[in-house]
C-alpha cells in the first residue's frame, strides 16, 4: 500500500526530527546520525516525483542544522544541491501551491544563512538564485513566508557587512533589492513586515555611506537607473527562478534595466567601458 508507506515514512522523518531536536550530545548527532543519514533522506527526495516530496525531509535538516550549527557548514552544498532547486520549482507557478515545502525551504534557508553563511559563498550562480529567492519569499502575502524572507535577508546583509566581500554585494545586488524592499514597503498588501522593512532599507542606506562601495553603487543611480516601485497586481517572479519554469502573471512593466538579465547589465556595463562588477567567492 503506497500510502502506508508513505505514512510511516513520515512518521520516521517526525521521529528523527524529534530525536536530533532532544538530543545533549551534538558530536554523537554529527558523527553517528548525519552520516548515514544524508544519502538515503537527500536522494529520496530529489529521485521523488513533486507529489511524493516529503516536506518533512526540509525541517528535518532545518533542525539538524540549528543543533549543530556550524558543525553543518561543510554538508550544506550537498544538501542544497538535493533540495534546493527542485523545491523551487515546486513553489514559484503561484504563492498558494505546497504551502508545506514553501515554509519550510525558507526556514531552511534561513537556518542555513544563521549558521552556515561560509557555505552559501561557494558558488556565484547558486548565491544570485538565493538572493532571488529571498526576494520571492518576502512578496509573498501570506505573512509568515514573508516575515522569514526579511528575517533572512537581514540577517544575509548583515553577514555580508562583516564579510570581505561587502564590496562585490553591494556592486551587484543593491539596486535590484532596494527596487523590490521599496515594492513592497508601498504595496497595500504587505503592511505587516513594515518594520522590518523599514530597517531593511536603513541598513542599504546606510551601506552607501561607505566610502569604498558608495561611488560603485550610487554611479548607474547617476546614470539615470532609478528605483522605481510597481504597484498592484501579483509580483513577477523573478528572472532565474522563471528559468525553471515557475511564472506567475503581473500586472505592468518593471523598468528596463530591473527587466534585463544580469549577464545583459554586465554586457552594458562593459560596453560603456565600466568595470563590471564581479562577486569573487573563495573562502
Amino acid at each position: 500500500n503506497v500510502r502506508a508507506k508513505r505514512a510511516v515514512k513520515k512518521e520516521t522523518l517526525r521521529l528523527l526530527d524529534t530525536f536530533i531536536e532532544k538530543s545533549e550530545d551534538n558530536d554523537v548527532v554529527l558523527t553517528k546520525l548525519v552520516p548515514p543519514l544524508l544519502d538515503p533522506v537527500l536522494g529520496d527526495y530529489v529521485r521523488s516525483t513533486p507529489d511524493a516530496r516529503d516536506p518533512e525531509v526540509l525541517s528535518l535538516f532545518t533542525c539538524l542544522i540549528n543543533k549543530v550549527q556550524a558543525a553543518m557548514t561543510q554538508e550544506v552544498p550537498r544538501v542544497f544541491d538535493a533540495v534546493f532547486k527542485c523545491t523551487l520549482e515546486m513553489i514559484t507557478k503561484n504563492f498558494e501551491d505546497n504551502p508545506e515545502h514553501r515554509a519550510n525551504l525558507f526556514n531552511l534557508l534561513r537556518a542555513i544563512n544563521h549558521h552556515c553563511f561560509p557555505a552559501l559563498l561557494t558558488d556565484q550562480g547558486n548565491f544570485t538564485l538565493i538572493i532571488e529567492s529571498i526576494k520571492w519569499a518576502f512578496k509573498h502575502t501570506e505573512r509568515n513566508v514573508a516575515d522569514t524572507g526579511l528575517n533572512t535577508l537581514l540577517e544575509l546583509l548583515q553577514n555580508i557587512q562583516q564579510s570581505a566581500f561587502s564590496n562585490a554585494f553591494h556592486q551587484q545586488y543593491y539596486l535590484g533589492l532596494l527596487q523590490d524592499v521599496f515594492a513592497v514597503l508601498t504595496d497595500t498588501l504587505h503592511k505587516p513586515g513594515f518594520k522590518l522593512q523599514a530597517i531593511i532599507l536603513s541598513h542599504l542606506f546606510l551601506a552607501v555611506e561607505d566610502g569604498a562601495s558608495a561611488h560603485q553603487i550610487t554611479s548607474p543611480l547617476a546614470e539615470g537607473y532609478h528605483v522605481r516601485t510597481r504597484g498592484g497586481g501579483t509580483p513577477k517572479v523573478p528572472r532565474e527562478l522563471r528559468a525553471m519554469g515557475g511564472t506567475v502573471a503581473k500586472k505592468g512593466k518593471r523598468p528596463a534595466a530591473a527587466r534585463a538579465p544580469l549577464s545583459a547589465n554586465v554586457a552594458r556595463a562593459e560596453n560603456r567601458g565600466q568595470q563590471a562588477p564581479r562577486l569573487a567567492f573563495r573562502l
